[in-house]
C-alpha cells in the first residue's frame, strides 16, 4: 500500500498523544484507514481530504436565495463516503468508536470554509436570540440540532475532526456527536483524545456546552421540518418566550444531501 501523507500525518499525531495506532490494510471490502488500540473498544478512523472545489466557489458567489444543485463532489457526500468505509468494515464491533478525520486545504483561495459551512451542517445549528419568561434578554446563542443534521442521522458515528489546512496554518477541531450510541462510554477515549484537543486545538461537545449555558440543545424526537414543534420544545426545556425568539439567519442557501 502506497503511503498517503494525510494518513501518515494523522497516524503520527495520534501516536504522539500516546495511542497505539496501526494502519488497516486495504482490502476488497471497505475498510477505514486507522485502528487505535484501546482496552474498551478500538477507535476506527477514516481519513478524508478534499482540495479545491469549483462548485463550492460558485455556490458562495451566487446571490442569496438562489437554489443550487451541489452534486457528489460536496463536502457532505465526502463525509458520507467516509462513513461508509467505517460502517461497512467487516471487522467492525459494536464497542468500537468511529471517527472521521476530514482535511480540507486552501489553494488559490478556494476552500470549504470548514467552520462556516461544514460544522453547522454536522450539528444543524441556528443562532437564536430573545428573552425568557422572567423577561431576561439573552444575546444570540447557538441552538444545536434545530435543523436537519449529519450527526442526528448517523448516530453510529462518534465524531468528526474538521481539519482545515490553510497554507500551513492548521485549524483542527474535534466535533463530538452527542447522539452517539457510545457517548456515555468514552472513558479512556474521551479523557485522552478530548484533553489533547482542548489543550492543543479545539473541541465541540454540545452537551458540555449546554451544561455551561453556552448553547441550546434540541435533543428531541420532533421532525426538523416542524419548526413550531421545535420552538415549543425549547420553550418547555429552557423557559423561553417563543413570541420573542429571533432566528439569526446568516446563510439562506441550503444544499440537500441523500441519506442511506
Amino acid at each position: 500500500m502506497k503511503d498517503d501523507p494525510d494518513k501518515v500525518f494523522v497516524l503520527s499525531l495520534l501516536k504522539n498523544i500516546g495511542f497505539h495506532v496501526e494502519l488497516i490494510p486495504e482490502a476488497s471490502s471497505k475498510t477505514p484507514d486507522l485502528r487505535v488500540m484501546m482496552p474498551a473498544g478500538d477507535i476506527l478512523v477514516e481519513v478524508r481530504s478534499k482540495e479545491d472545489d469549483e462548485q463550492m466557489r460558485d455556490f458562495l458567489k451566487s446571490p442569496e436565495g438562489n437554489v443550487l444543485t451541489y452534486n457528489v463532489a460536496s463536502a457532505q457526500s465526502a463525509l458520507r463516503r467516509a462513513w461508509h468505509q467505517i460502517r461497512d468494515f467487516p471487522d467492525l464491533k459494536e464497542e468500537d468508536f468511529r471517527l472521521i478525520w476530514f482535511i480540507t486545504r486552501k489553494e488559490r483561495s478556494v476552500t470549504f470554509l470548514v467552520k462556516d459551512y461544514i460544522k453547522p451542517r454536522l450539528y444543524g445549528i441556528e443562532n437564536i436570540s430573545g428573552q425568557k419568561f422572567d423577561r431576561k434578554v439573552f444575546d444570540p446563542k447557538p441552538c444545536y440540532f434545530f435543523n436537519e443534521s449529519f450527526f442526528s442521522r448517523y448516530k453510529d458515528l462518534d465524531g468528526v475532526v474538521l481539519h482545515e489546512d490553510q497554507l500551513g496554518d492548521q485549524l483542527v477541531e474535534l466535533c463530538l456527536n452527542p447522539f452517539s450510541l457510545r457517548y456515555n462510554r468514552y472513558n479512556t477515549f474521551k479523557m485522552k483524545l478530548t484533553e489533547f484537543f482542548l489543550d492543543n486545538f479545539s473541541l465541540t461537545d454540545p452537551r458540555e456546552m449546554e451544561a455551561a449555558g453556552e448553547c441550546f440543545l434540541a435533543d428531541c424526537n420532533i421532525s426538523r421540518q416542524d419548526k413550531n414543534g421545535i420552538m415549543r420544545y425549547l420553550k418547555s426545556k429552557y423557559g423561553l418566550d417563543i413570541d420573542t425568539l429571533i432566528i439569526e439567519k446568516k446563510i439562506t442557501r441550503f444544499i440537500n444531501f441523500p441519506v442511506d
